[in-house]
């Protein structure tokens, strides 16, 4: 008898000492416990410890799938992993399969304000954009990932900042491997989008993916076209695939001298000569009724002020001649006030975090409430808009006075540029 018992003692210990997410049963009917026996207060405290144990392994598991995982998944998106190739298709609501990208490389001016901009993107036209953020250190430039429909794309550590035509390659590469889409919209941090023009735009206008295309806001070069890089550019499949088949061979129209500060700084410069000597993708006039430009250069208020500099008056001038089927006199003239903005307007360009968030505040405002009143309109423009000229950066411009023609013609574009029906119509 003796013998049975302490087997059947032994037996529970060693059942009850083994650690599990479910508590050991600690009952037995037929057993009278002695005084001399204190193992049921050691068992309570296994059970207490297994639990707490459990806990704290559960709670580790779901702290690194919801904080560390999609960190370390930002940073292999697209360098890595194929399984995250995707079309980005318009809403069922479009006629056609088109898809797009946004491609946001580092812009040159004002570094040190990046994560900001990147993050303020994150939180306004980014993800309706399809964004990739070309990304030279990850924790400097955006630390704290915000939407996850923004995807990273990792630039080689060989690769540094200024090394401007080399990223270009290198990211033409990538995303041309990595992700299918039809078109590509390049542009850099200091640009503002509005995702449903420019879905609107490749839809309407942009005859197939399978052509090459390279449309932007044309500006003259020396007697060679080109699309500015701060209004943006897009670029088709097409050309992406050609482009990257004349690197390929060496075509002296598509490589330049890698020590040229200038052209490292400018790449599109390269590019634009590859694309339209080699590749017959030949810039466009892409003004709305060959009058409104829908891509710009400078931020709002300056394109309603017509404070632009000369230098990209200059570049307007003599497009006429160099591609007189193309482009008529009227492209020589940079228009202000009313006359600036497309209501189709797809960039703006200069713009810090808080005009993107007040920016993108507005037009929200516009297009759930179209018949606000000038009084309401301009409160809420002094509400969010920034008062200090620091925070707009060097290369924007203060508001206008409420009580100038500037300012109602402010008031007119920010409306023309935010229709709802377009919205309704053609989201991404």
């Amino acid at each position: 008898i003796m013998s049975s018992t302490l087997a059947t003692r032994r037996s529970r210990r060693d059942n009850t000492t083994t650690t599990s997410c479910i508590a050991p049963d600690t009952t037995d009917t037929n057993h009278k416990y002695t005084k001399e026996d204190d193992r049921p207060k050691q068992q309570g405290w296994w059970t207490i410890m297994s639990v707490a144990l459990c806990i704290l392994l559960l709670w580790a598991v779901f702290y690194y799938e919801t904080n560390i995982a999609p960190r370390t998944n930002f940073k292999n998106t697209v360098t890595n992993d194929r399984s995250n190739l995707q079309r980005n298709p318009f809403s069922d609501k479009q006629k056609h399969e088109t898809s797009f990208v946004t491609i946001v490389m580092p812009s040159v001016v004002n570094y040190k304000e990046r994560e900001r901009r990147l993050t303020a993107i994150a939180k306004t036209w980014g993800p309706a954009s399809h964004a990739i953020y070309v990304i030279h250190n990850l924790q400097k430039e955006y630390p704290t990932p915000v939407d996850d429909r923004i995807r990273i794309l990792q630039v080689p550590s060989n690769i540094t900042f200024d090394d401007g035509l080399p990223r270009l390659y290198h990211v033409l590469r990538e995303v041309y491997q990595n992700y299918e889409f039809d078109y590509a919209f390049f542009v850099n941090d200091h640009t503002f989008v509005i995702p449903e023009h420019l879905c609107h735009y490749i839809q309407t206008y942009l005859a197939s993916a399978n052509k090459n295309i390279y449309v932007g806001h044309a500006l003259n070069n020396q007697n060679d076209a080109f699309n500015s890089g701060a209004a943006g550019y897009i670029l088709s499949r097409s050309t992406i695939k050609d482009f990257i088949q004349a690197l390929n061979a060496k075509d002296p129209n598509c490589i330049a001298d890698g020590g040229n500060k200038w052209l490292q700084g400018n790449p599109g410069l390269v590019t634009a000569n590859c694309f339209q000597k080699s590749l017959n993708a030949i810039v466009k006039d892409t003004r709305e009724a060959k009058k409104y430009h829908r891509f710009h250069a400078y931020g709002i208020v300056r394109m309603v002020m017509g404070k632009v500099d000369d230098w990209y008056r200059n570049k307007h001038a003599k497009l006429n001649d160099l591609l007189p089927n193309i482009f008529d006199d009227s492209y020589a003239q940079v228009l202000k006030g009313v006359d600036c903005c497309s209501s189709e307007t797809i960039s703006f360009h200069y713009v810090e975090s808080m005009e993107t968030m007040a920016l993108h505040r507005i037009r929200t405002e516009l297009q759930t409430n179209p018949t606000m009143n000038d009084t309401n309109l301009s409160k809420l423009i002094q509400q969010v808009w920034p008062s200090d000229a620091k925070l707009l950066g060097g290369y924007a411009r203060m508001l206008p006075s409420t009580n100038t023609e500037d300012w109602t013609n402010l008031l007119f574009v920010l409306r023309r540029i935010s229709p709802k029906g377009l919205a309704d119509t053609c989201h991404p």
